[in-house]
Order: structure tokens, then C-alpha cells, then sequence
């Protein structure tokens, strides 16, 4: 794992690479990501969600999680 100054410099050179890149290219990337993330998830934490929203009285839903 890097070091946190590795890290952070490596985030600032993609942050400034991400300029350049155009919107289609990375509204595809986010699409793609989050189909991967949701296939890799799926119902996983559905349970836990919704035993957390009933002992906290928080609406987990209204903040986009699985319920």
C-alpha cells in the first residue's frame, strides 16, 4: 500500500488528468463502474441497512442505500 504522500500526489496527477478527459468518456467510466460495484455488492448489506434505519430512525433509502 503507498504511503500517504504517494497516494495523495498520485490522486492530485489523476484529478488533473481528469480535465481533459470529455464527459461521454466519463459518464461511460461511472456507468461502468457502478455496474461492476453493484454486481460485486448486490444484497449484501440489505439487512444490516434496514435493522440500522429501524435503530436509528433514519430513512437509509432517501440517501440512495439498499434497503
Amino acid at each position: 500500500m503507498p504511503s500517504a504522500p504517494i497516494a495523495a500526489a498520485a490522486h492530485r496527477r489523476v484529478r488533473a488528468a481528469a480535465r481533459f478527459v470529455p464527459a461521454g468518456v466519463d459518464e461511460h467510466i461511472e456507468r461502468a463502474m457502478r455496474r461492476t460495484i453493484a454486481d460485486v455488492v448486490g444484497s449484501r448489506y440489505r439487512e444490516s441497512n434496514r435493522a440500522w434505519s429501524a435503530m436509528t430512525g433514519i430513512d437509509l433509502a432517501a440517501y440512495g442505500y439498499d434497503t
